[in-house]
Formats: structure tokens, C-alpha cells, sequence
């Protein structure tokens, strides 16, 4: 299972099995991670498909989370799949429904934050192009 954790905004995303294919979920923590609660989903892909590798950072208060689903590819495992992004502004507790951020064909995406402002960049590997890397504004 793949996770990350981001402390300044005591929230924590990650890659679930419990009810089906991959999804991806959130738990949140008040005491700076000794405990957790708040448990949630961010996303989970239509037709028995997988979202996972996922990602957090914090992009100027907003927290910008990541990963990949294979939904629109039709194919299994998660290559071929898309790059896909959601964010929240009120540190975790509610996620926007996600966008695509690169389409078909991107695979294993990370994010780094640009200074405290709202930048991001993104790295990922896509079909027929190898590495790329975009800078994105929220």
C-alpha cells in the first residue's frame, strides 16, 4: 500500500483495497500524527477499475491531491491509465471531485510545490514522451 503524509496540514492520503480494486482515501489527525480519524474517500474509479499511487502536497493552503486511474483506458493494471488531481481548502475535511491532469498514457505521477505561492509542478512519465514535467497554477 502506497501513502503519503503531509504534517503541515495533518492529513494523509493512500491507497485502499478493503472494498475492491484500488482506490484512494484520506485520514486526518488533530494531535500531528499520533492519532488518526476523519477517515475518507477521495476517489474511487467506476467498473471494477484502480486509482492508486497517490500523492499530497500543500500548495499555498490548499492541499493538491494526486494519483492515477486506469477507468478510461479500459485496460487492466494502471498503465495506460490517466493522471488525475484533486485539491481541498479546508485541510482535508471535503475533496472537489477530480480532474484530469494528463491524459491517457500517464503513469506514476508526483508533485513539487513552488515557493508558498499557488505553483505546482507536476513529473510524470507518459507514453511515447518518457519524463514530463509541467508547472501548474491553482
Amino acid at each position: 500500500m502506497a501513502n503519503q503524509c503531509i504534517s503541515s496540514a495533518n492529513s494523509c492520503v493512500f491507497e485502499n483495497t478493503e472494498t475492491g480494486p484500488f482506490s484512494v482515501n484520506y485520514v486526518l489527525s488533530s494531535d500531528d500524527g499520533h492519532s488518526w480519524h476523519s477517515r475518507g474517500r477521495i476517489y474511487k474509479a467506476v467498473d471494477n477499475h484502480d486509482a492508486g499511487s497517490p500523492q499530497v502536497i500543500n500548495v499555498g493552503g490548499t492541499l493538491v491531491a494526486s494519483f492515477m486511474s486506469n477507468e478510461a483506458g479500459g485496460g487492466p493494471g494502471v498503465d495506460g491509465g490517466e493522471f488525475k488531481a484533486s485539491t481541498s481548502t479546508d485541510g482535508g475535511l471535503t475533496w472537489s471531485s477530480p480532474s484530469v491532469v494528463a491524459g491517457l498514457g500517464s503513469h506514476w505521477p508526483g508533485m513539487y510545490t513552488l515557493g508558498n505561492g499557488p505553483d505546482w509542478l507536476a513529473l510524470y512519465s507518459f507514453n511515447g514522451q518518457g519524463l514530463v514535467s509541467r508547472r501548474f497554477t491553482l
